[in-house]
């Protein structure tokens, strides 16, 4: 969208501005040895990241179309043959409306942001009996669910930042098995085989939705 009322241009490449994204959290770690050839490590993190601080010079320059475009100006058609938006009209759909959600998304939580995570990773050495020289592991990966867009509002005329469309929490599991020999007083050899996400077949999963829910 540039230029005057009577000069107003669609189609151009979307503006692009500056915003900030400001992210804190905290990781908690907590490693033990239950037994003195066990090893267990937990982890747990909490990320919180928001979007806020969009352009000033955007922000004004949106404003100021806002007021112009809501005078006679905004009754222009788009199109000369009469029929078809006005600028007014397009200029709602196109600038005012998502301005409008990404100022009522000032300071929430950022889409596509799992905020929760926690892991567990255990490994067990055998160290006599028929088993000696093996190891046994297995580790969980949990992911928070996660916001994959916003629903539209009541009127069907923007987005409602209340209504966000969560994705499911993830969980997977990995293991291994490996096998350590010491062949030398100076040479040990090791071999280990490595399993991700143990019992999932593969499959897609959602990044985003449409206000729809689709």
């Amino acid at each position: 969208l540039t230029g005057d009322p009577g000069q107003l241009q669609y189609g151009k490449p979307d503006a692009t501005a500056t915003i900030d994204q400001q992210s804190r959290g905290m990781e908690i770690e907590f490693a033990a040895k239950p037994l003195k050839n066990w090893d267990l490590v937990v982890n747990v993190a909490k990320t919180d990241a928001a979007r806020l601080g969009l352009s000033p010079s955007l922000a004004n320059w949106i404003e100021g179309q806002k007021v112009r475009l809501d005078g006679p100006s905004g009754d222009l058609r788009l199109w000369w043959s009469g029929d078809g938006m006005t600028y007014r009209q397009q200029f709602t759909e196109t600038a005012w409306n998502p301005y409008q959600l990404q100022k009522e998304a000032d300071g929430q939580q950022a889409p596509e942001i799992r905020q929760w995570h926690f892991n567990l990773v255990n490994n067990y050495r055998f160290e006599t009996g028929m088993m000696k020289g093996f190891n046994v592991g297995a580790g969980l990966r949990w992911q928070d669910e996660v916001t994959l867009g916003y629903a539209f509002n009541d009127t069907m005329t923007k987005l409602d930042v209340t209504r966000p469309i969560m994705g499911a929490a993830e969980q997977n599991i990995d293991g291994w098995i490996g096998y350590t020999r010491r062949l030398k007083s100076k040479v040990q050899w090791s071999i280990q085989l490595n399993l991700r996400n143990v019992g999932e077949a593969p499959r897609l999963i959602k990044v985003s939705v449409n206000p729809d829910s689709s």
